[in-house]
């Protein structure tokens, strides 16, 4: 059985709100904390999730498949409320 395009939706962060949204993960701080430089190891860790991201969303784009990007403007509620619509969870 093949999936349908439209079946399901990639949620996206932005960078920004990766970042914001990580630092304020209380247990990232003690993964960090390990390294002799948690800014540098948290930046690297950050970049590298970010490049992961776009790689999504690109691979996304050419395969004709939904994306979402998150970046904070809209509310929890705002975005359920999209999606409950957009997949007629009604």
């Amino acid at each position: 059985m093949r999936v349908k395009p439209d079946q399901a939706i990639w949620m996206i962060p932005s960078p920004d709100f990766q970042i914001e949204h990580y630092s304020k993960r209380e247990w990232i701080h003690s993964i960090l904390n390990q390294y002799k430089e948690p800014e540098t190891a948290f930046s690297n860790w950050m970049l590298r999730d970010i490049k992961f991201a776009e790689k999504i969303s690109k691979d996304a784009d050419a395969l004709g498949l939904l994306t979402k990007k998150v970046d904070g403007r809209r509310s929890i509620s705002q975005n359920y409320e999209e999606l409950k619509n957009k997949f007629k969870l009604n």
